[in-house]
């Protein structure tokens, strides 16, 4: 392995007006929130100047270095490089304001290359998501069109703090950063090599992703055969990173090697099982450079899948309600199955929309009896490994060995509060609608922010502007009410549903106030509250609470599936 070592500081590393750094399509997208960037604020800011400050190892896959503009491959310090330039801008920024342009000039030198016939180019080249949102910000234009968000909040914080320095300070923090701060530059030529280290690094502590030690892995395999499978595999990895954008990569790993194996994997042992998995399928007869193509591929297939799940873009408007539906319960662990079950051909859409009713079924009776959820993993990995034949019998006679039973789950339900779960009670609550106007798959309430999860009695009845502007709740609620008040709010019986608009008129009103809003509801659930009830004190709550609580279990059943 040849590798050419490099103390640089931060103004070294940027120097060179012919040298760009390239951030492939391959690479995640810059996820750097705040914390690392006001971390990484700090610990410059608070150096002294005899002080110095080391980031770690930078990995560049080089070339031979020709006329023009040099392209250095980061196979790995992307995440510090991007965050290293955000921070010049903002010191650049700062400058301008303060009317030094010798200074603003010097970081332009820092932020732009120049080929032979000295066009100017960003010095970091990022991915084709994150490329476009990061020239927009080094021109400071149509800011508010930027898709990453990690990047304008970090600019936004680093700016933040640097404006509130004098030009004495400024100077100051800007000396630290581009002469205090180094990095060890480790420049590869061979793509094998370059992975081997990004590989042997992570060994020795450095904190990786498990999605960027999987893509090591991947692409140290393929540059040991040849370029051209090398080219196949970066390929499909960077479809595996454009399919995951905004979802958390490692979690659909975690997830995917839970489906193929069928077994929980936990996060700590994903690098190690997903080796072991790749490293069984050598025993194939299929080629390697065939195999780990074909691997990579499969991947990016199951990608889509997983993107999919989560945004709900099926073709069948069904599917994409349960879905929605499973969300807002919390089934994240499910989709361990799901990966599975819409890879699954000869499935019709009826049978999937069962097997997604049954899941339904399963979770909100655990989740309202407050089931370990650590358990879920296991539960849906073993279904991965069920036959398609007779499939929907089969869950539930799986899913009925850990399921709540019907007495547990009515009186768990009558006493459960949903304060910090206002999308499960939601959800509980639209079902309930629609099984009160026997629907027929007609019509389908709206949601976001259009219909509103209604507090019958309001959420704040004790502050003094709440009184004078809606009325005397504390007395009309009778003794101790602020203490039973804490314990009824957020029960089912309190809950309803109303449209946006009539939501904000009802607002804390009084209750007779309110009843004439939802008067004007066109939701069953609403208007029942208006033939039902003159008052709407605790003990309507209770009463309305276990009436509820009666209903569930058929509504919430196996066997009307």
């Amino acid at each position: 392995m040849n590798i050419t070592p490099a103390k640089l500081d931060i103004g070294q590393l940027f120097r060179s007006s012919a040298e760009q750094f390239y951030i492939p399509a391959y690479q995640r997208r810059y996820s750097w929130g705040i914390k690392q960037i006001s971390e990484l604020y700090s610990d410059i800011n608070t150096l002294d100047k005899e002080d110095a400050h080391l980031l770690g190892n930078v990995v560049c896959l080089t070339s031979d270095h020709g006329a023009g503009i040099n392209k250095l491959e980061l196979v790995d310090g992307q995440q510090r490089i991007t965050s290293l330039t955000l921070f010049l801008k903002a010191i650049k920024d700062r400058f301008k304001e303060l009317d030094d342009l010798d200074a603003v000039s010097e970081i332009d030198t820092y932020l732009y290359a120049k080929d032979l016939n000295r066009k100017i180019q960003n010095k970091l080249l990022l991915g084709d998501l994150d490329n476009p949102d990061y020239t927009q910000l080094l021109k400071l234009k149509k800011l508010d069109t930027i898709k990453n968000k990690n990047m304008l909040e970090n600019y936004n914080y680093l700016f933040k703090q640097i404006s509130q320095l004098s030009l004495e300070e400024l100077n100051l923090l800007y000396f630290k950063l581009t002469n205090n701060v180094f990095v060890i530059r480790l420049d590869i030529a061979n793509a094998k090599d370059a992975y081997k280290l990004f590989e042997t690094i992570n060994n020795r502590g450095m904190n990786l992703s498990a999605t960027d030690i999987i893509k090591n892995f991947l692409l140290g395999q393929a540059s040991s055969i040849d370029e051209e499978t090398l080219e196949e595999v970066r390929e499909n990895w960077k479809q595996v990173i454009i399919n995951l954008d905004n979802i958390k990569i490692d979690d659909f790993f975690r997830q995917l090697m839970c489906s193929i194996l069928g077994r929980k994997i936990t996060q700590n042992s994903l690098i190690d099982e997903f080796k072991n998995y790749y490293n069984s399928l050598l025993k194939d007869k299929e080629s390697l450079s065939d195999l780990l193509i074909n691997f990579t591929q499969k991947i990016s297939y199951i990608s889509n899948i997983y993107a999919m799940i989560h945004h709900r873009t099926f073709k069948n408007v069904l599917i994409n309600q349960h879905l929605f539906n499973l969300q807002r319960i919390e089934s994240f662990p499910s989709y361990i199955f799901l990966l599975n079950l819409f890879q699954r051909e000869g499935l019709e859409d009826k049978s999937i929309i069962n097997i997604l009713k049954i899941v339904e079924v399963f979770m909100i009776r655990r989740t309202v009896c407050e089931y370990r959820t650590g358990e879920l993993d296991l539960i849906f990995s073993k279904l991965s490994k069920l036959e398609t034949q007779n499939i929907e019998d089969t869950i539930k006679s799986e899913l009925q060995k850990d399921l709540p039973s019907d007495l547990e789950f009515e009186n768990k339900f009558f006493l459960s509060t949903f304060g910090n779960k206002k999308n499960r009670a939601k959800y509980i609550l639209e079902i309930f609608e629609y099984d009160l106007i026997e629907s027929k798959n007609e019509y389908r309430l709206t949601s976001g922010n259009e219909l509103h999860l209604e507090h019958i009695v309001p959420q704040t009845i004790n502050t003094k502007k709440s009184i004078n502007d809606f009325g005397d709740w504390l007395n009309y609620l009778g003794e101790d009410a602020e203490i039973k008040h804490k314990e009824y709010v957020n029960r089912i019986g309190n809950y309803t549903l109303l449209g946006q608009e009539l939501n904000i008129k009802a607002s804390n009103n009084p209750f007779k106030s309110k009843l004439e809003q939802y008067k004007q509801s066109n939701i069953t659930l609403t208007k029942e509250i208006v033939e039902k009830y003159i008052d709407f004190r605790f003990e309507e709550i209770e009463n309305r609470s276990l009436e509820m609580s009666q209903r569930v279990c058929d509504l919430w059943n196996f066997n009307t599936i």
